[in-house]
Formats: structure tokens, sequence, C-alpha cells
């Protein structure tokens, strides 16, 4: 058995844990993870990852993974990404603005007509976009953790975004000991796997 249902034993596990966060300060805690819980119960998010640079490309893939989203295809060239668009069965999609020259438009409007949420990632200006694609969310190269979490999340919700400007390299890739409760998503085993221990930090009443 795979999917929502495996994990069903670890989320009752962690919401039994839940249950004993008892004490006033950790009530803020309790209410986040209790609502960030029920991610677990949702399939992984299903990208196409369009990037003609090999190296870009894999590590998307790589962060897409961490994140806890299955990565359907990957794809250097705008032909094959359009003949994959028609057909094949996927969530979102993070597409490079300029393709070895050509420009991802097509794509976007293919996608925008299906109704598929997308990103743009580009390590240059956004001005050879149309104007009716320049507020969708913009993933600034190089791609750094938390804004390609931010520019996701931007994307499914379908609220038009601000160009994000560059993160900073040195607080863009919170590690697991900085994760609040806020960031703590429940997005696949990756981050099932660090749950308990996470809520044990966050209230140590969680093990009493």
């Amino acid at each position: 058995m795979s999917g929502p249902e495996a994990r069903a034993p670890r989320v009752l596990a962690v919401l039994s844990l839940l249950r004993n966060l008892q004490c006033p300060s950790c009530v803020g805690v309790r209410r986040t993870l209790l609502r960030n819980a029920t991610h677990a119960w949702r399939p992984p998010l299903k990208v196409l990852v369009v990037e003609d640079e090999s190296l870009v490309a894999l590590d998307i893939e790589t962060m897409l993974e961490e994140m806890g989203c299955t990565v359907v295809a990957s794809v250097p060239r705008l032909v094959r990404a359009l003949d994959l668009a028609s057909g094949l069965d996927f969530d979102l999609a993070v597409l490079d603005i300029n393709l070895a020259g050509e420009v991802v438009c097509p794509l976007a409007f293919r996608l925008a007509e299906r109704g598929i949420p997308f990103l743009f990632s580009t390590g240059y200006s956004t001005a050879t976009l149309p104007p009716e694609l320049r507020d969708r969310p913009v993933l600034r190269k190089p791609v750094m953790l938390a804004s390609l979490k931010r520019a996701v999340a931007l994307a499914r919700t379908g609220i038009r975004s601000v160009n994000q400007s560059r993160q900073d390299p040195t607080t863009a890739r919170p590690s697991a000991e900085r994760w609040s409760p806020a960031t703590l998503i429940f997005v696949g085993p990756r981050a099932e796997r660090r749950e308990s221990n996470q809520i044990l930090r966050l209230c140590p009443h969680a093990a009493s």
C-alpha cells in the first residue's frame, strides 16, 4: 500500500502527541501543527519541470522532491514540453522563461487554458513576457528552497505576485532545526520522518 493511506499510522501517531500539548504556551503550536497535519493525507504534488540547463533542472527536481513533490517529467526544450502539456497528468509546472533561445510563452498559455498552475524561473528580466503573464509567480535563479516553496504556494493558490527578489543564500534554505510551526509543512515522507522530533523540540510537554 502506498500514498496517503500508507501514511495514516504516522499521522495518527503525530495527532496522539498533539493531544498532550495542553500547557498555555503550547496552544498556538498545537493549533498550527493540527492544521498542517492535514496535508499528510494528500497525495504528492505532481510537477513538470521545463528547464534547459541540466544542473539547474537537477537542483529544482531535488528541492521539489525534498518538499514531497513528485517530478513526473523534466524536459529541456519547448517542443517536447508542448507535447507533454497536451496529455500528461500533472498539477503544476516550473517553466524556465528562455529555453535555448525560445521564449516559453506558448507553453504558459497552453497551461493556462488547461487550468494548470505554473511559475516562471529566470536569472534575467521578465520583460520578454507579455503583460498578461507578468503577474505570475517568478522564481529567481540561483534557485533557493525557500523561494521555491513560496513560488509553488503562490502558483497553487492562484495569487498573482510581484516578482520576487533574490534571496540571501544564508537565510533562504532553513534547516530542520530552525523550522518554526508555521513552516512545518506535511507534504511527504521526508517531513513525516521529522514530525515527532519537531513536536518534541517545540514543546517538551508532548513527551509527558
